[in-house]
């Protein structure tokens, strides 16, 4: 069954929570790692954290944006 893409930031992140999670308790379940396995949660933790980093920039960004030109609306 294959999903739809996420819609949101928080959608992909709790997706890339909820895989890591699931490799981590099969971890507990077994007592033992694969190599394959620890790829697949080694490529998760480097998502999540360009997602960050990403969210970051966008902030400072948009903090430097709002302190030169001031508040944007009506």
């Amino acid at each position: 069954m294959k999903t739809k893409p996420p819609d949101s930031w928080e959608e992909l992140t709790s997706r890339l929570l909820a895989l890591y999670a699931e490799a981590m308790l099969k971890i507990c379940d077994s007592n033992t790692e694969s190599v394959s396995d620890g790829g697949f949660r080694r490529d998760i933790r480097v998502k999540i954290v360009e997602i960050g980093k990403t969210l970051d920039e966008t902030e400072k960004n948009y903090n430097e944006l709002i302190e030169k030109y001031g508040e944007l609306g009506p």
